[in-house]
């Protein structure tokens, strides 16, 4: 028994599901068929198509509103392709049933206004002065207001250089007055100190430090040097070449010495954020120094004194030292950014109504010239047509 329920269970199913899949194809040949061939179709044809898709589209709401019939006879073709959603508008968004609804309820407010005017209280006399239902669709833009991002964060870097580089200054040949001096010089750091003072009061209140680099830079000429603390005296040039090698290198980490002292006394929140930044040492740079230069400016083991002048024009260029300080800040800044005006952000419909009171009326009698009047009267039925539209927003 049990076997035999289950298996009418199964049939039933079965049909079920065909019969649903039947009108699915059903269907979607007919929304196919009012999509894309109605010319080719017939009025008949029409009309049972618009019905096969009506019974899966629209819902009971909709087909038992009290204007549904009278409304769907008088749609176009086109119209009635937006009705049922086989057409979309602009938005490619197609008719819900709450569109349909709205529509409805706009074409009943205007007939009942009409019925109203001309003493229509009759419902079924009052569907028939309905005489057009046009649909279109209304492609609603609203323009979209700038949008503020998220605020960004901006770093900002506050830098200073003693002495300035970049072309030819004396206080950057005379940061080191001894040709073999490597220490910075307490003028030279109140120099600094005020560098750094200076930088601290151009950055805006709004603006935190974060970071602070520092860089140093020294360059020697192609003179030989004996720098002491090194390797001493030379008996080559190429030996006190060396030599400048070792006194570029130590003059830059007296300079990055001297930086990281005053920095953390002036921003002592940034004693564990200081880098360095750029280490420049460039040795024996400019113009050659050989044993002929030598003989020249050295012959008796001194600089002639009538030649210091040509000697200082010649290598003094070459030589040189400075220190860098640069702040970074960080501010959180707010940078607009704007989206696209006008996009299109909901489809709306528009439902056009005619109507027709169809309101007989007698013409007035004319009076012979025997001043009698003529029997009988004629009957005219309308006159103009009062057309009503007005968009309805869902």
């Amino acid at each position: 028994m049990d076997f035999y329920l289950d298996r009418q269970i199964q049939f039933a199913y079965i049909y079920i599901k065909e019969t649903l899949k039947e009108i699915r194809m059903k269907y979607t040949l007919a929304e196919n068929m009012l999509r894309f061939g109605p010319k080719n179709l017939s009025e008949s044809d029409k009309v049972k198509l618009y019905q096969i898709v009506e019974q899966t589209t629209l819902s009971a709401d909709v087909k038992d509103h009290t204007y549904f019939e009278a409304v769907v006879k008088l749609l176009g073709d086109r119209s009635k392709r937006f009705w049922l959603g086989t057409d979309a508008g602009p938005g490619k968004i197609a008719m819900t049933d709450a569109d349909r609804i709205a529509v409805l309820n706009h074409v009943q407010k205007y007939v009942e206004r009409s019925m109203k005017i001309h003493g229509i209280t009759d419902i079924n006399k009052g569907l028939k002065i309905l005489t057009g239902v046009v649909i279109d669709p209304i492609g609603v833009t609203t323009p979209t207001i700038p949008a503020e991002s998220p605020p960004v964060p901006v770093y900002t870097p506050y830098s200073g250089t003693y002495p300035a580089v970049g072309q030819a200054n004396p206080n950057l040949q005379n940061f080191y007055l001894d040709d073999n001096d490597i220490a910075v010089s307490a003028e030279k750091k109140s120099i600094f100190d005020a560098l750094v003072k200076s930088l601290l009061a151009s950055i805006p209140q709004n603006e935190k430090i974060v970071e602070v680099r520092i860089s140093a830079g020294s360059a020697t000429s192609k003179v030989p040097t004996t720098y002491p603390d090194k390797l001493g005296t030379y008996k080559t040039i190429p030996e006190g070449q060396k030599n400048n090698i070792a006194l570029a290198t130590d003059r830059i980490n007296t300079i990055i010495a001297s930086l990281d002292e005053v920095v953390k006394s002036n921003i002592p929140t940034m004693a564990n954020n200081i880098k360095i930044n750029t280490l420049q040492a460039e040795p024996n740079i400019g113009p050659d120094y050989t044993e002929k230069e030598r003989a020249f400016f050295f012959g008796t083991g001194k600089l002639d004194p009538a030649k210091k002048s040509q000697y200082d024009s010649t290598y003094g260029p070459s030589k040189g030292s400075y220190g860098s300080v640069t702040i970074i800040t960080l501010a959180e800044k707010v940078i607009p950014s704007f989206t696209e005006p006008n996009t299109l952000v909901s489809q709306k419909w528009q439902a056009r109504v005619t109507i027709n009171p169809g309101q007989k009326y007698k013409a007035p009698r004319k009076k012979s010239r025997l001043n009698k009047t003529p029997g009988g009267g004629q009957t005219f039925v309308g006159g103009s047509f009062n057309t009503l539209s007005c968009p309805f927003w869902n």
